[in-house]
């Protein structure tokens, strides 16, 4: 009898648990699936973020992602910078991605590089991501950091392919992972040691 109960009970939250999860998936499919499930905020913590004492409040992104606007409010198309970086991203997409797993750096971290585009992008973007190097250091920017030199180095692996493919990383826009604590991150070793 105990077992009876406790059987109709379980039935119970597995069918409430059902309900749940059918209104949650129709309740996105109306939406048309665009629906943001909110994230904490990467700058909140630094044991699992970059901290915020590296992060300049009001940050924006770096020059290299976004390219001129003209008086629309839309990319400008016919500026030279803007038309190298689509010359550019066409000359390079033969060769994409280009993917160099286990680069071993003096700092002893391995890292993997990618560079790709994928069809959403804009026509002048590409993707740049260092995999491997721990973004949420607090200490990243420190001089004798194993990130941060694991970083350079690997950044710097990244723009001889690009050169070898006749591509110099100054004529493209390019973007940093998804996450803002990686793009905070890998723009602030960028500008500290003048990678660009």
């Amino acid at each position: 009898m105990i077992m009876l109960e406790k059987l109709k009970k379980f039935k119970g939250i597995a069918i409430l648990i059902a309900v749940v999860i059918i209104i949650l998936i129709i309740y996105q499919i109306s939406s048309g699936g665009n629906t943001k499930i909110a994230t904490t905020n990467p700058t909140q913590s630094p044991s699992n973020s970059f901290s915020t004492k590296q992060v300049p409040s009001g940050y924006k992104e770096p020059s290299y992602t976004q390219p001129t606007i003209n008086s629309d409010g839309q990319v400008d198309t016919k500026s030279v910078k803007v038309q190298t970086a689509i010359t550019n991203k066409v000359k390079l997409a033969p060769q994409l991605p280009i993917y160099l797993e286990n680069f071993q750096t003096k700092a002893g971290i391995k890292t993997t590089l990618n560079v790709y585009s994928i069809p959403e992008d804009p026509t002048y973007l590409i993707h740049i991501e260092i995999y491997g190097i721990d973004y949420s250091d607090p200490n990243i920017l420190q001089d004798e950091n194993q990130n941060a030199q694991a970083f350079i180095e690997s950044f710097t692996k990244i723009k001889n392919l690009l050169s070898e493919n006749g591509i110099d990383v100054h004529n493209m826009y390019f973007k940093f992972g998804a996450k803002p604590y990686i793009q905070n991150a890998a723009d602030s070793l960028i500008q500290k040691y003048n990678l660009l």
